[in-house]
């Protein structure tokens, strides 16, 4: 069992490839949540520099940005981290770290699937509340909006099960995405 996966070495493995991940692509992240405000705040003063004020509807617009960044969040991300696998060097150094492949998969689950898309959720939530408070024409802080989703539908999943349902929904999102990286070159 301890060839397969020992904890300590996960543990360092998945500290080694958290910090590897942040140096190579955390720029990246970094901007998938701040670009859809620098878009907001240029159409805003160009809205006001041709004389037609700040946008009226600047809610409708925060969450159609929130939308269009989470899905190229959930489509680009993965397989911009893991789609070096499937070129020659780059593969064999990855090889070549001393880790099980059980802990390196574990790894790449546990980031993909859990650390990243929190800390992309947090940052976007965290710049969506600044805006909220700078910014006169909006009305609501977008993300914890997006709840009211599920029952305009129709559905009476509430509490726990919304949750469930929500991480389930992203966790299918990103699934196929990270699988076309590491399958195809």
């Amino acid at each position: 069992m301890n060839e397969i996966f020992d904890v300590n070495r996960f543990w360092k493995y998945l500290k080694y490839d958290f910090t590897r991940t942040v140096r190579e692509h955390g720029i990246q992240l970094a901007s998938m949540v701040l670009a859809p405000y620098a878009i907001y705040l240029v159409f805003g003063l160009f809205n006001m520099f041709i004389g037609n004020g700040w946008y009226d509807n600047s809610d409708i617009y925060r969450s159609l940005l929130f939308v269009m960044m989470t899905v190229t969040f959930l489509i680009v991300f993965p397989s911009r981290v893991y789609g070096f696998i499937t070129e020659k060097k780059p593969m064999t150094n990855w090889i070549m770290v001393p880790a099980s492949v059980t802990e390196k998969f574990c790894s790449m689950m546990v980031l993909i699937l859990v650390v990243f898309p929190a800390v992309f959720f947090i940052g976007y939530a965290l710049v969506d509340y600044i805006f909220y408070l700078v910014d006169p024409a909006a009305t609501t802080f977008i993300v914890p909006s997006m709840r009211d989703v599920d029952e305009a539908t129709g559905s009476v999943i509430t509490g726990f099960g919304k949750f469930i349902l929500s991480t389930f929904t992203l966790v299918n999102s990103i699934l196929p995405f990270l699988l076309g990286a590491l399958v195809f070159k």
